[in-house]
């Protein structure tokens, strides 16, 4: 809907009251409650803008004030909601809509989990890191054993003449 006027932003804002209030009720997934939240906050900020338009229009000030011929009250309003609405119109745009994603990712990954796909995804990241872990346990085990024989070979080339080791590595391919 395009929203023009304080009186086409309060009546989608009073819709989107009532859709809210029936998904709260009827006890809806948490991705709808988001969709329907995340409609009411920008409709709450295009009347903070339209509110705030309408002051540097009509008197110049920082302060809303309503046209003469009407009154907060006659929009539906009252001074803390207008101010609401004002301070979420001031929040850059780009900070607002990061602020929408970051909430609507957490939500997404909240509710990923509680589906079977989230569940799927679950089993296919624990196989993944068991894989890895027996990847890193092999590798463990090698340098490990290079290590000892490093370890055997220094030994060896300090407790044994050059004679004896010949010795030895012939012993070894028997």
């Amino acid at each position: 809907m395009q929203i023009k006027s304080v009186e086409d932003g309060m009546t989608y804002l009073s819709k989107l009251s009532a859709i809210d209030s029936w998904v709260k009720a009827e006890k809806k997934d948490a991705e709808l409650q988001n969709i329907v939240a995340e409609q009411k906050l920008r409709t709450q900020r295009i009347l903070g803008t339209l509110l705030h338009n309408t002051t540097k229009e009509n008197i110049g000030s920082n302060q809303w004030e309503p046209p003469k011929n009407k009154t907060l009250s006659g929009y539906g309003l009252n001074k803390k909601q207008s101010s609401t609405f004002q301070q979420i119109a001031s929040i850059p745009e780009e900070t607002f809509e990061n602020f929408i994603q970051e909430k609507k990712e957490a939500v997404n990954n909240a509710v990923a989990e509680l589906t079977t796909t989230g569940a799927v995804r679950l089993a296919k990241s624990l196989k993944e890191k068991q894989g890895e872990l027996k990847i890193n346990m092999q590798l463990n085990e090698q340098i490990n054993t290079e290590k000892e024989l490093k370890e055997l070979a220094h030994h060896i080339n300090m407790t044994y003449t050059k004679d004896q080791r010949i010795l030895l590595i012939n012993f070894i391919k028997i």
